[in-house]
């Protein structure tokens, strides 16, 4: 929501042997992660913190450059590399330990985050080295390491687009429509509905949640609490993995900001989806509260949740106050977010095509993604407390209770067949 301090560091020595990935949002036994140079095997941390975020440890000081990455469209970004440093990687290509970007913001607020294209990205827009000087000494030449590629990442071809187009009848293809959307712009929302749901959403989240759901059906009767455990610990593992890739390989990604017009964002979120779903959710979670009726909200949430986790005298005294936090926070934003949409809904009919709708559509998806977390129960932070603090088998209970309609064997199978026919 705000722009953002780009540093970019040297890694140290200690990371030389870091294994690039070749894929997009999806697990790579070889790839590093956030807390492995690589990510299954886990015998390889980084040298000394997770993230590889320790500086004069993980990476070097002080920092090569420093850009900043503006708060509304996506823009290619320049680093300047001392020459000095280029020389040594062309003299010496075994130093060349790789590079490590971070933001520098002192303090962070909500919103702070910078997304990079990778080099699979099929925009083109992945990191480039640009070298400028004098013919030289070539050096050592070195082979172009093989990069896998995604097989296709919009329509593999114009008619399996224009089947798609005509015969998908689903909200995907209905917001080409409302959204007055070309040709090229319509593709991006095919990805989503087939690519990303098919080879990313299907196989590493819903199928799972589908198989746990299940599990959980079996063990819950039997009391089975380190079982149960265990399997909501791999329940949580999907669940971030599928906001990942919705974060960074979906219509909330900011990519689709690169792509549509501002009056055709606002349409997509402010008509197509929110404006439908304000229908559905006016009078329960969107519902504007006055002080006493959000006290009384509050009270009576806190008081249900307490039953259906069955909490003891003990637990409850940490749980409650929390729900209470949780339940004012996300009031709170949902009011903001109900704000902007009827600002949206207003600027829609008057045609509104600039960035004042384009800031209107990020504030409006900043403080629904705040609703979001501070709401859900599935999310970051009510369901690490109630995995803290909580009886595994009730929370298990509710989970599969509440997902059982959303994750069941006959729902993801449609899916997985959408998929595959386009």
């Amino acid at each position: 929501m705000r722009s953002v301090k780009i540093g970019i560091y040297q890694l140290t020595s200690a990371n030389t042997d870091w294994t690039e990935g070749s894929s997009l949002c999806e697990e790579e036994a070889t790839a590093s992660c956030w807390s492995h140079w690589s990510y299954l095997r886990k015998e390889k941390p980084w040298a000394c913190a997770k993230g590889c975020s320790r500086k004069r440890i993980d990476f070097l000081t002080p920092v090569l450059d420093i850009q900043t990455a503006p708060d509304d469209r996506g823009q290619w970004m320049e680093f300047d590399i001392p020459i000095e440093l280029v020389q040594r990687w062309l003299d010496h290509p075994e130093q060349n330990t790789g590079l490590y970007i971070k933001p520098m913001n002192e303090k962070t607020e909500w919103g702070d985050h910078v997304y990079f294209y990778s080099s699979e990205h099929s925009s083109g827009k992945g990191p480039q080295l640009v070298i400028e000087g004098t013919p030289g000494n070539p050096g050592i030449e070195t082979e172009e390491p093989v990069r896998k590629k995604r097989k296709h990442m919009f329509p593999p071809s114009d008619a399996v687009f224009d089947k798609w187009l005509a015969e998908a009848d689903n909200r995907y293809v209905r917001w080409t429509k409302e959204c007055n959307m070309t040709r090229e712009q319509a593709k991006i929302i095919y990805y989503y509905d087939v690519t990303v749901r098919g080879e990313l959403l299907m196989p590493n989240c819903r199928v799972p949640l589908t198989e746990y759901i299940v599990q959980l059906d079996t063990l819950i009767p039997k009391g089975d609490e380190k079982a149960v455990r265990d399997i909501l610990k791999n329940v949580r593992k999907r669940l971030l993995y599928r906001e990942y890739i919705r974060e960074a390989n979906w219509y909330y990604a900011g990519p689709l900001a690169d792509v549509l017009t501002p009056l055709q964002l606002g349409t997509l979120w402010g008509k197509c989806i929110f404006g439908n779903m304000l229908k559905k959710y006016s009078n329960s979670s969107w519902k504007r509260l006055s002080p006493d009726e959000l006290e009384a909200e509050i009270e009576s949430t806190v008081k249900k949740t307490g039953e259906k986790l069955e909490l003891t005298t003990e637990q409850a005294k940490i749980i409650d106050p929390l729900v209470a936090k949780y339940e004012r926070l996300e009031h709170e934003y949902v009011e903001k977010f109900m704000d902007d949409l009827i600002k949206i809904q207003e600027f829609i009919k008057q045609g509104g095509d600039d960035e004042v709708m384009f800031n209107l559509v990020k504030s409006l998806h900043m403080n629904h993604e705040l609703f979001l977390y501070f709401q859900s129960w599935y999310n970051t932070p009510r369901w690490s407390l109630y995995m803290e603090q909580a009886a595994p088998i009730p929370l298990a209970k509710i989970f599969a209770n509440g997902r059982r309609r959303e994750y069941n064997p006959e729902r993801t199978q449609r899916r997985i067949d959408h998929a595959k026919k386009y």
